[in-house]
């Protein structure tokens, strides 16, 4: 969501695309018994995986872009690990921007987004694939709980701006700011939009 970098004390950055990967890759590497045997052969126990990975996650988010008193990461896919993230990070919040499927379809198809395991030819398998995805996150944001997680439908965001940025700004304990009204006015001048909003290169689904 874009426009909560126009926030004062909170800077974003672009989508990074290398932390969903890595958060994926702890859960494959943990999901096969012969892999998390040999790691902690290794002596890459639990406790050390999860710290190396917390330290390079919070070095990527603290500076790939602006200081700020508050940290935030907008990769999309991030929240499919969500109660693990929340484990890294007590603090952790997450806002769950939910786009209706159709229209995303029609945006990867249209920009021909490349994801794996999607059909670009066929609209209906798009829809199916993104709306198991969805509904993978949804079920994280639904098990986070309401303090830890917020739900915000991208079309009510876009008809309804100030009622939902309060609501927004509210659940992560942050002042209200006219400028979260105005992110348009940020655009190259504090704001950078990615080149490719939906995230290419973390764009893999796990079963």
């Amino acid at each position: 969501m874009y426009s909560k970098n126009a926030s004062v004390d909170k800077k974003c950055g672009q989508e990074t695309r290398v932390i969903p990967r890595l958060l994926q890759m702890r859960f494959h590497w943990l999901k096969s018994e012969k892999e998390a045997m040999r790691l902690e052969q290794a002596g890459i126990t639990k406790p050390v995986l999860d710290s190396a990975i917390a330290a390079f996650t919070l070095e990527i988010i603290a500076r790939h872009g602006e200081p700020a008193p508050r940290l935030c990461n907008k990769d999309p896919l991030t929240i499919k690990m969500g109660t693990y993230v929340v484990d890294l990070f007590p603090n952790a919040k997450f806002i769950f921007m939910v786009r209706d499927g159709r229209a995303t379809a029609h945006s990867i198809i249209s920009r021909k987004v490349t994801i794996t395991g999607f059909d670009l030819t066929s609209y209906r398998q798009c829809l199916k694939k993104w709306n198991s995805a969805v509904e993978a996150m949804n079920n994280q944001c639904r098990e986070l709980g309401a303090g830890k997680c917020l739900r915000v439908p991208y079309e009510q965001l876009v008809l309804h701006p100030r009622e939902w940025m309060e609501k927004v700004l509210r659940f992560l304990d942050i002042p209200w700011n006219d400028s979260v009204l105005h992110h348009e006015d940020f655009i190259n001048n504090g704001i950078e939009l990615s080149n490719k909003p939906l995230d290419v290169l973390t764009m893999t689904f796990a079963d």
